[in-house]
């Protein structure tokens, strides 16, 4: 899933706001990364301690802060942009979004679509027909992942390639909870 135009505006626009305010409450120029991690979760409570990161993270993601040497972090956006009131609370499903999941969902999207278009050429047949061949072996096993029904199916008309089977065994892994 990519992000559409309208949410990422929504997303970097909380963003900018939750970052303003935090510039503001601390009454500073530049701010060091703990300040983005924790003062928001223990000082403000917007959310737990261990989700600071990700904010951080995704402030620098969409290039709001800017690094200043030794100094920490400062605005990369101009401050007049908003108004902030004193009691402001982000909203905490767009702050913390994680943006690197929504890249590693295209990426496998796109894994899976190159699968297909590959396989596609490789048997003289169309992308939805396969579709519909691989929707068809998800019926009968719910349970595995679309990726290892394209192998299978595959597998079952002699078009199995090798390193599919190492790309969707990577994707399985990383998925893993037992990492």
């Amino acid at each position: 899933m990519v992000l559409k135009s309208q949410k990422r505006e929504e997303i970097v626009e909380e963003l900018k706001k939750s970052a303003l305010y935090l510039f503001s409450k601390k009454g500073k120029a530049f701010l060091k990364r703990n300040d983005f991690i924790y003062e928001p979760s223990l000082e403000l409570g917007w959310f737990e301690p261990s989700k600071g990161k990700l904010f951080f993270q995704n402030l620098l993601k969409m290039n709001l802060l800017k690094e200043v040497g030794d100094q920490g972090y400062a605005l990369n956006f101009k401050r007049e942009e908003f108004f902030i009131p004193m009691d402001f609370r982000p909203d905490i499903n767009l702050i913390l979004i994680d943006l690197a999941m929504e890249r590693e969902q295209k990426e496998e999207e796109n894994l899976f679509k190159s699968m297909v278009k590959d396989m596609a050429s490789k048997l003289s047949k169309g992308e939805k027909e396969i579709l519909k061949e691989i929707e068809k072996v998800r019926t009968q096993m719910p349970l595995l992942e679309p990726e290892v029904c394209l192998l299978l199916y595959a597998r079952e008309h002699q078009a199995l390639k090798e390193k599919w089977i190492e790309k969707v065994f990577e994707k399985l892994i990383s998925d893993s909870p037992f990492k």
